[in-house]
């Protein structure tokens, strides 16, 4: 499972300060700390971006790109931006994040996907932007995405399908995720390939409360997503609980030789995370 840092959300004040004075070194930094922290890829999420949306998008992946060599993921509303960061992407390590089944998407964003020949994320969303409540329903927009993008000329291995974690904040919030796993089980069989899936973490405790509320809700909920094969998990780096949770999960799984020093290794690593909230 790729680990994917969800931290640039470039409207937070400080980073579209960056942002708008074209800080490389700050914002450089703060990538080369996320990769540091353990990300696998970086998710760049501009928000709505203004008149320079494609002067700005530009900056970020460049900036990105001389920080890390990591996958970036674009995740911008602007097909003109896309388009010029795409241009600039010599290394061919972008993906785009995303579209849906609305109109719009599909038409502006899908196809430069197959025009650029990289990855895309696609959310099942149905064309008035709305997340399905049943498995058949998610199944039947997931399978709508794929023959969307088969139709755009899109390969089968460059579609991601994110069916979209639920805010538990929601009223059926538990129906949603419920659902959710079945989808991520059900999907190779459907579709008849290892299709990707990605999810994003911080969407399960979206809304005001404690970090620590939200890292224990984020570490149950962490098993249940990789029990289930996703594929790409975007967190909140600085949730080192979830984070620690996510790699011991991991190592978990893994293939290679046990060893009980590398126990004591994760186990120092989560008194050093304990040690560092309880500093807050």
């Amino acid at each position: 499972m790729l680990l994917v840092a969800d931290n640039l959300q470039l409207t937070q004040p400080a980073l579209a300060r960056e942002l708008a004075l074209q800080d490389a070194a700050a914002l450089g930094a703060r990538i080369k700390a996320l990769v540091a922290a353990g990300a696998e890829a970086i998710d760049i999420n501009t928000g709505p971006l203004g008149r320079r949306a494609e002067e700005q998008l530009v900056f970020c992946l460049e900036t990105a790109a001389a920080a890390t060599d990591r996958p970036l993921i674009i995740d911008a509303l602007n097909p003109a931006a896309i388009r010029a960061a795409l241009s600039r992407d010599a290394a061919n390590r972008i993906i785009i994040n995303g579209f849906s089944l609305e109109p719009a998407r599909l038409a502006n964003i899908l196809p430069l996907a197959v025009e650029f020949n990289v990855e895309i994320i696609g959310y099942l969303l149905d064309e008035r932007s709305q997340v399905p409540l049943g498995v058949e329903e998610k199944l039947g927009v997931a399978l709508a995405l794929y023959e969307q993008a088969l139709h755009a000329g899109l390969r089968p291995e460059q579609l991601v399908i994110d069916p979209v974690v639920a805010p538990l904040s929601w009223q059926d919030a538990a129906a949603h995720n419920r659902a959710l796993f079945q989808v991520l089980q059900r999907l190779p069989d459907m579709l008849g390939f290892d299709v990707k899936t990605a999810a994003s973490l911080s969407n399960l405790t979206t809304g005001p409360t404690a970090r620590r509320h939200k890292e224990k809700l984020e570490q149950a909920f962490v098993p249940m997503l990789l029990a289930h094969g996703l594929s790409m998990l975007l967190v909140n780096m600085n949730h080192k609980r979830s984070v620690s949770m996510i790699g011991v999960c991991r190592w978990i799984l893994d293939e290679g030789v046990f060893s009980w020093q590398q126990v004591e290794a994760l186990a120092d690593q989560r008194a050093q995370s304990d040690r560092s909230h309880g500093a807050r």
